[in-house]
């Protein structure tokens, strides 16, 4: 069995193209039930970056679900 590559689907699965995806039904370029399609990937990228283990601090504040969950306290 070969091993899938993950990048391929968070590719689809971007915040670009749900954008886009939303942009094009709002102009009726696309039907416009391709608005929930575009929340769906919307939904899917957010989880990737929830999930994902490493982040650039550059992008934390266009995509808030790279950064922690939690703040970290230390103890006294």
């Amino acid at each position: 069995m070969s091993k899938m590559k993950v990048k391929f689907a968070t590719q689809l699965f971007s915040r670009t193209v749900a954008t886009s995806m939303g942009y094009l039904a709002d102009k009726q370029i696309i039907p416009i039930e391709c608005k929930e399609s575009a929340d769906i990937l919307l939904f899917f990228d957010n989880l990737f970056d929830s999930v994902n283990g490493s982040f650039n601090k550059k992008y934390r504040h266009a995509k808030p679900a790279l950064g922690p969950v939690t703040t970290k306290f230390d103890s006294p």
